[in-house]
């Protein structure tokens, strides 16, 4: 499976997500629609519905996303 260009979740795909309507693959890169910041790296979805994702790290997301830092929620979650 391909990653997609950077996904920028809206309400209703962000409900598609939580209700398992929209699979994503773990390190697809994601923003919210009204984030003007840098993306983040998907992580899963939790059977609640609960959303995890690795944000960039920094000042208003000057940072980056380490793969170090993914790599460890994704084995923490």
């Amino acid at each position: 499976m391909k990653y997609l260009p950077t996904i920028t979740l809206t309400s209703p795909l962000l409900r598609a997500l939580s209700d398992g309507q929209l699979k994503l693959q773990k390190g697809q890169w994601i923003k919210l629609w009204d984030d003007n910041g840098k993306p983040s790296r998907f992580v899963q979805v939790k059977p609640s519905g609960t959303i995890h994702a690795v944000h960039p790290n920094g000042a208003a997301g000057a940072g980056k996303v380490s793969n170090e830092r993914f790599q460890t929620a994704c084995r923490f979650w």
